[in-house]
């Protein structure tokens, strides 16, 4: 079984193009790259039906790149017992690895020093 991050992850972006995804211009990779993403999305929604997904990360900072294809991609396996939520990019998208990291571990260890 493949992971997801092998083939959907910046680094795997990186060596399936051979350049980063702030260097990716054509439309056709973008849209190679949503069809990527969605596997993994659709998974994830399958199992946690989420009100909203944000899209955060090394990847997030290029969704107005890549965004409506993987909302298309993701429409196609719609149903009514899976419904696609909306899908929106980070306002930190650099940062929301770390910001996510934090709040799950205030919710799990409580109160951080910068609460107090």
């Amino acid at each position: 079984m493949e992971v997801w991050e092998n083939f959907a992850a910046g680094k795997a972006i990186y060596e399936h193009f051979g350049k980063k995804a702030s260097e990716i211009t054509d439309k056709a990779d973008w849209q190679f790259i949503a069809r990527n993403l969605s596997l993994g999305f659709f998974d994830n929604i399958a199992i946690l039906q989420p009100d909203l997904i944000v899209v955060g990360g090394s990847i997030g900072a290029y969704f107005d790149r890549y965004g409506e294809y993987l909302i298309a991609e993701l429409k196609r396996y719609e149903t009514s017992l899976v419904p696609i939520p909306p899908v929106v990019k980070a306002q930190r998208p650099d940062s929301a690895v770390l910001y996510g990291c934090y709040d799950l571990a205030k919710q799990v260890h409580g109160r951080g020093q910068a609460d107090s």
